[in-house]
C-alpha cells in the first residue's frame, strides 16, 4: 500500500518495475493498469486514473512458466537448484518497485547518437502529449565548463537537434570522458520538465580483426560476467556490489566485459 505524498496532487502518476520475471499484471485499488511480458526489460504503466485519496492498494501478479518450452529462460535452470550449466531460477520482482509523478507534458525518453568526428551528438526526445509553443531546451558542459546549447521546436511527439561541442574530449577505455547534458521542456515558456544526463563521443571500427576505438586498435581483454549474485541469484545486494564487480574485473586486467545470459541493471551500466 502507499499514500501519495502532496506533491504528486494534479500530476500524471506512475508506477515502474526494474523487472519483473515473467508474465506481470497489476492492479491499483481493484483496477488493472497494465499486463507485461519478459524476465529483465524494464516496464512501468500509468496508474492515475485507478487512485483515490488516502491509502492506494497495489496487487502484482507473476507467473513465471520455467517448464512450458515457450517461455526464454537464459541460464535459469528447469528445476528448483542449480543444475549442469543452469543456475537456480529468478521468479517474481527481483528489480527495484517505486512511483514517480510528473506534469502532463514532459520527456519520456531520450534516444543520443554521438558523431564523434563532427564533435556532435544527435537527440531524439520523446514527448508525452503534443502542446502549443512547446520547446526543448538542451545544454553540454564537460567536468563543469559549458560546451553547447540548442533550441528547437516541440509541438509534437519527437523533438529531434544536433548538438555541437565546443571541445572534443573521446571516451576511451581507462579515459571514459563524459559530458553532462540538461534538458529542459517549457510550454509557453513554462519548464514542465528537466531531464540530467550525460554522453560520450567515440568511435569503433575494425581493421580486419582489429578492433579500433577513435581509429586506434584496442587489444580486448573481456571478462564472461554472467550477472549471477551468490546471495540475490539475479538480484545484486546493493549499488556497491554492483560498481565493485567492475572494480574487481579491472583490478584482474580486464578492460571490457561480455554481459551475458541477462539484460542487466541500468544501475549497472551507468557504472
Amino acid at each position: 500500500t502507499f499514500t501519495l505524498p502532496d506533491d504528486a496532487a494534479g500530476k500524471c502518476v506512475f508506477i515502474r518495475f526494474g523487472a519483473a520475471d515473467y508474465h506481470c499484471e497489476v492492479w491499483i485499488n481493484g483496477i488493472s493498469v497494465g499486463v507485461h511480458e519478459g524476465g529483465h526489460v524494464s516496464f512501468g504503466f500509468a496508474i492515475t486514473r485507478a487512485l483515490q485519496a488516502g491509502e492506494n492498494t497495489v496487487v502484482v501478479y507473476a507467473r513465471d512458466d520455467t517448464r512450458g518450452g515457450r517461455q526464454p529462460l537464459g541460464k535459469q535452470s528447469r528445476r528448483y537448484h542449480s543444475s549442469g550449466c543452469s543456475y537456480t531460477r529468478t521468479t517474481g520482482i527481483w528489480q527495484t518497485v517505486w512511483l514517480e509523478w510528473m506534469n502532463a507534458v514532459h520527456i519520456q525518453s531520450v534516444k543520443m547518437i554521438p558523431d564523434a568526428q563532427n564533435g556532435a551528438v544527435m537527440l531524439d526526445a520523446l514527448i508525452s502529449a503534443p502542446a502549443p509553443d512547446a520547446e526543448l531546451c538542451a545544454q553540454a558542459s564537460f567536468a563543469g565548463t559549458p560546451q553547447g546549447e540548442v533550441r528547437c521546436a516541440a509541438d509534437g511527439v519527437h523533438a529531434r537537434l544536433r548538438l555541437a561541442v565546443k571541445d572534443r574530449h573521446l571516451w576511451n577505455a581507462g579515459e571514459p570522458n563524459l559530458y553532462d547534458l540538461k534538458l529542459s521542456l517549457a510550454v509557453s515558456g513554462a519548464v514542465t520538465d528537466t531531464v540530467d544526463s550525460y554522453f560520450g563521443l567515440r568511435t569503433i571500427a575494425f581493421d580486419g580483426k582489429k578492433c579500433l576505438i577513435n581509429g586506434r586498435p584496442v587489444f580486448q581483454r573481456l571478462v564472461l560476467d554472467q550477472g549471477y549474485d551468490p546471495d540475490g541469484i539475479l538480484t545484486a545486494p546493493s549499488d556497491a556490489a554492483l560498481k565493485r564487480d567492475i572494480e574487481l574485473s579491472m583490478a584482474m586486467g580486464f578492460n571490457g566485459a561480455r554481459l551475458h545470459q541477462k539484460v542487466f541493471e541500468p544501475r549497472y551500466l551507468y557504472w
